[in-house]
């Protein structure tokens, strides 16, 4: 047997070798986090219309952008629990804003930390409002027994389980419940009579220049008549002789502004 054989044909072997690879394309790498291919996911849970999440979210990553050179893409998941299970699906690129009891599911399922909490006009806390229509007879937590109640979300906080644990510590016992889908359907459902009562999210009014500030433990509906209430020229705002109202029924103003005349806050939660 000639003795350059195995040589040659192991050459050979060598030469269709490299040939292939050279043949064969590069496995495609992944773009880097915080690229324009691959930007970081800023997630909100679906609170208020998606619409205007996105719109105020835009600023946010534009800002964030400028401050790190980094890029971000704003998204409103359907539901909150749709929100806590993409955090989680994508964990090493995605940011979200979860209320606190979202943070602990978020936490308990896979590891969620907070990095920081959002401060709004000088408050970092909000709070659980009961609303009822403004000409309705119930006056109290009590009165609310057996009545239609519509709340945003099952795993909403403030619209659902801070009232929850209201009810049950004053032995309220709601009868049917409406799962609105949001803040301001909430609010929406009284103004239109699907509910007796509904509960959302409360902000303090924003004061004028020498007007009354709000502080805990008073009233919380603007100091002044409601029936002066009224959208600005653009609509942007839901003004009370200059009080701007910052609750969740601001944020159906274009679609009834006549909200706060309709809808009145019977209560808030407990700090």
């Amino acid at each position: 047997m000639n003795k350059r054989l195995p040589f040659l044909m192991l050459s050979l072997a060598t030469v269709l070798t490299l040939a292939l690879s050279a043949c064969t394309p590069a496995a495609p790498t992944t773009p880097e986090i915080g690229t324009t291919e691959h930007p970081i996911k800023v997630l909100f849970v679906p609170s208020v219309d998606a619409n205007v999440i996105v719109s105020g979210g835009e600023v946010m990553a534009t800002a964030l952008n400028e401050a790190t050179g980094l890029n971000f893409e704003v998204s409103v998941p359907t539901s909150y629990a749709a929100t806590i299970e993409e955090m989680c699906a994508s964990p090493t690129d995605t940011m979200a804003f979860i209320p606190a009891f979202g943070y602990v599911l978020a936490n308990d399922l896979c590891g969620v930390d907070v990095a920081f909490k959002a401060v709004r006009r000088g408050w970092g806390v909000y709070w659980t409002m009961i609303v009822v229509g403004r000409d309705s007879n119930i006056q109290s937590l009590a009165d609310l027994n057996g009545k239609k109640w519509a709340y945003p979300d099952a795993g909403s906080t403030s619209g659902y389980l801070v009232p929850t644990v209201m009810f049950k510590d004053a032995g309220v016992t709601p009868g049917e419940t409406l799962e609105a889908g949001g803040h301001p359907e909430s609010v929406r459902a009284v103004y239109t009579g699907e509910a007796d009562f509904a509960t959302a999210f409360y902000s303090p009014y924003a004061t004028p220049e020498g007007g009354t500030k709000w502080e805990r433990g008073m009233d919380p509906e603007v100091p002044v008549d409601v029936n002066s209430c009224a959208l600005n020229e653009d609509k942007s705002q839901l003004l009370c002789e200059g009080y701007r109202v910052l609750d969740a029924r601001a944020n159906i103003r274009e679609e009834f502004p006549d909200v706060v005349q309709r809808v009145r806050i019977l209560s808030l939660s407990p700090d």
